[in-house]
């Protein structure tokens, strides 16, 4: 009798854990059905954001080139934008204050920690130069920042929204725009690109 009662809470405990088992792996595969498609939804909403942004700014389309500008770096050196770039590059246009900002580099920089090509990103900013030197060590960048003085440069392509991405290659040719922040999966297929990347 009590044997039998044992193997009747058994079975049950059992079944409780393979239902509970169960109901979780469903709950896990349907939340990510639904992350994915919130995401396809996040990415059809900025590429009809993106295009509203970019019918208003000029010279900045997939084809054309990026002028060779010279900055000051945060050490005071004049340096050109090619000087600073190692193959194709993503520049960040940025401002120290700018939350978005802030999450994309704070993304960027946790990719970059196990990696050494830091000079695939360029930050570029008009910000005032003790601020970024602070944002330099809060976030312990090591890709190069660029002081834009008086935005001189950004304003050349009416950039008008932080953060703004450019894709170039290593001869300045524009490959791709994206206004506002990068995913994490966009940083790590821009780290990892050889070919073109289409325009988002």
């Amino acid at each position: 009798m009590a044997v039998a009662k044992l193997r009747k809470i058994g079975v049950y405990a059992l079944t409780v854990v393979c239902t509970i088992t169960l109901a979780l792996l469903l709950g896990i595969k349907v939340g990510d059905a639904i992350n994915a498609r919130k995401l396809e939804r996040f990415k059809e909403r900025r590429l009809d954001s993106n295009r509203t942004i970019l019918a208003k700014m000029e010279n900045i389309e997939p084809g054309s080139r990026v002028e060779n500008y010279h900055f000051q770096n945060l050490d005071g050196d004049l340096v050109g934008l090619r000087d600073v770039m190692q193959g194709k590059t993503l520049i960040v246009f940025l401002e120290p204050d700018c939350p978005g900002c802030l999450a994309q580099i704070e993304r960027i920089q946790g990719l970059l920690k196990e990696r050494s090509d830091h000079q695939r990103f360029v930050f570029i900013s008009s910000g005032n130069p003790f601020d970024l030197l602070d944002l330099r060590e809060e976030y312990d960048i090591r890709s190069p920042i660029l002081y834009d003085h008086g935005g001189a440069f950004s304003s050349r392509f009416k950039v008008s929204i932080y953060p703004f991405n450019l894709f170039v290659s290593e001869r300045l040719e524009i490959e791709q725009v994206v206004p506002g922040q990068l995913t994490e999966d966009e940083i790590i297929e821009i780290m990892e690109s050889e070919g073109n990347l289409t325009a988002r």
